[in-house]
């Protein structure tokens, strides 16, 4: 689908439109809740413009392999990009802000980028399970559980982190390089 001039997406605008395999909207500045929920043909989409992507927004899209918001400032959360599950990469170049569970259980998810990234909610990225590294230069707080069960994690780099919450870290087998010089706050539990 293309709609050049459309600039908003309120949810649950395609939501289980299982046909749909790409999407293309240049000037669309904000993504609805569940907006593209449950496009299971879904596998490209492009939205140079978009600022905001709300909750459920791409949830158990499976065909879905990279996604790259260039202006996005916020991930709102609540399963934005959950059970995508052949996601491999994500690049936000400008986002301050990932909500809760955004990508949880992307099992394939192996790189993310988000250089301006200061605040990982909890369970954002629980069961990414072939992650092996992760740096997030700007972040100074981590939720529960944000990197929980991410087994094939090696190397965490958080430069500016301050506060870690309960069981960020928790389960990881592989870990054998973490950089925290910041840190002040480690919360209960297993975080590290």
């Amino acid at each position: 689908v293309s709609l050049p001039n459309c600039e908003y997406i309120e949810g649950p605008g395609f939501e289980i439109c299982s046909t749909l395999q790409t999407v293309d909207m240049p000037k669309c500045s904000n993504i609805g809740y569940y907006a593209f929920a449950n496009c299971h043909s879904l596998s490209q989409v492009s939205f140079p413009k978009c600022v905001n992507i709300e909750r459920y927004a791409f949830y158990n899209c499976r065909l879905l392999t990279q996604v790259t918001f260039p202006e996005c400032t916020s991930i709102g959360g609540d399963n934005t990009f959950a059970y995508c599950s052949i996601l491999t990469q994500v690049s936000f170049p400008k986002c301050s802000y990932i909500g809760s569970y955004t990508f949880i259980y992307c099992s394939s998810l192996n790189q993310v980028s988000f250089p301006k990234c200061t605040n990982i909610g909890s369970y954002a990225f629980e069961y990414c399970q072939s992650l092996t590294q992760i740096s997030f230069p700007e972040c100074t707080f981590i939720g529960e559980y944000a990197f929980s069960d991410c087994t094939s994690l090696t190397t965490v780099t958080l430069p500016k982190c301050e506060e870690i919450s309960m069981g960020a870290f928790k389960s990881w087998s592989s870990l054998t390089n973490i950089s925290l010089p910041e840190c002040k706050v480690i919360g209960g539990g297993n975080d590290l």
